[in-house]
């Protein structure tokens, strides 16, 4: 969706891939650790479209988290969706800009560790490197072949057990050849 709506980032990307392993060529794991701006994509998408609300936790041991002290056995909810569109840590966080994700271009508030789609530490998502993986390649595959264009509204979210688009997502492939 985010790529299929803006078509500047996306012909980044389609170069990325063309440069990388061309219009027909194989994906390796080496390959796709070089493509840097496929996962910038992919995070940025992330930010904007969590999977899921946040991530709960209960507090092992006394800690102290924004000032404040936390005592062993709270309970403790981090909300990514509310902390990745929170304009303390990312500029302009309603536009898809991949390029926020480069370490060398980063804003002086930028906080990658407010949006982590995934989780962090010892209780990282046990599924995270097969997900990005998975739409690593999926990217990849589709962006060799078509070019995606989207033309309906801006696709929001409901929240349910996960979070889920509020309308059928409707993309158009149109053939590079």
């Amino acid at each position: 969706y985010n790529l299929a709506s803006h078509p500047d980032k996306q012909e980044l990307l389609y170069q990325e891939i063309l440069s990388t392993i061309g219009p027909t060529g194989h994906i390796t794991e080496h390959a796709l650790t070089k493509m840097r701006y496929l996962g910038r994509c992919l995070q940025e998408s992330q930010r904007l479209l969590n999977s899921a609300f946040g991530s709960a936790r209960i507090v092992q041991h006394d800690i102290t988290l924004g000032g404040y002290h936390i005592p062993k056995g709270t309970f403790v909810a981090a909300a990514s969706t509310i902390s990745s569109m929170d304009e303390r840590f990312f500029h302009n966080p309603d536009m898809f800009l991949p390029e926020r994700w480069d370490r060398s271009n980063r804003d002086d508030n930028f906080n990658a560790f407010a949006s982590t789609p995934f989780g962090h530490g010892p209780r990282v998502c046990v599924g995270k490197r097969i997900a990005q993986a998975e739409l690593s390649v999926l990217i990849v595959k589709i962006l060799q072949k078509y070019r995606l264009e989207y033309e309906g509204e801006e696709m929001g979210q409901i929240s349910t057990a996960v979070m889920a688009p509020d309308r059928d997502l409707v993309l158009k492939l149109v053939n590079r050849n």
